[in-house]
């Protein structure tokens, strides 16, 4: 928050309501995270995750799970969604060839859509089109009309990260 309320650009800022109830260690001293840079979380070569927000949270212990099974997850961190970094996303889908998107977002024209669109179409990785993109779908009541879903949770997570693998 502190990098938005001091860049001299117009910032929307969300945040997830669910984290609010996440506890963490907080680093001492003066710390903002730049606007603009993803940041790969956690190192790995077998699969890449690519999220955000409340995603980073599930996609972490995903990871811990998976490693346990002798799966290592890279994942990579969005931060902020515009502008949004692609560097490391691109580059650790060259290591791993593989990428399950984490986000809550509608299967059609959301960011996952967009990620999975920008790794397909990267220059770089014209030989190794990505094998496999996997984000959880949101569902949409009829009847009441009403936005309804169901989130991506650490076992929706772990099983699309199988499942790319196989």
């Amino acid at each position: 928050m502190k990098s938005a309320i001091r860049s001299n650009d117009p910032i929307l800022f969300i945040e997830h309501a669910t984290m609010y109830q996440v506890r963490g260690e907080v680093p001492e001293g003066e710390y903002t995270i730049p606007i603009g840079k993803s940041k790969v979380q956690r190192a790995g070569k077998d699969v890449t995750i690519v999220t955000y927000c409340k995603g980073l949270e599930l996609s972490m212990k995903a990871a811990d799970e998976l490693s346990k099974q002798g799966i290592e997850v890279e994942v990579v961190d969005l931060r902020t969604l515009r502008p949004l970094d692609m560097e490391p996303v691109i580059e650790s889908f060259k290591k791993t060839n593989r990428a399950v998107v984490v986000e809550e977002g509608w299967k059609s024209y959301g960011v996952g859509s967009e990620i999975v669109g920008r790794i397909y179409e990267e220059p770089s990785i014209t030989s190794t089109r990505p094998s496999s993109a996997w984000r959880k779908k949101k569902s949409r009541s009829l009847q009441s009309h009403a936005r309804t879903s169901r989130a991506p949770q650490v076992a929706d997570i772990t099983a699309a990260v199988k499942e790319v693998l196989k």
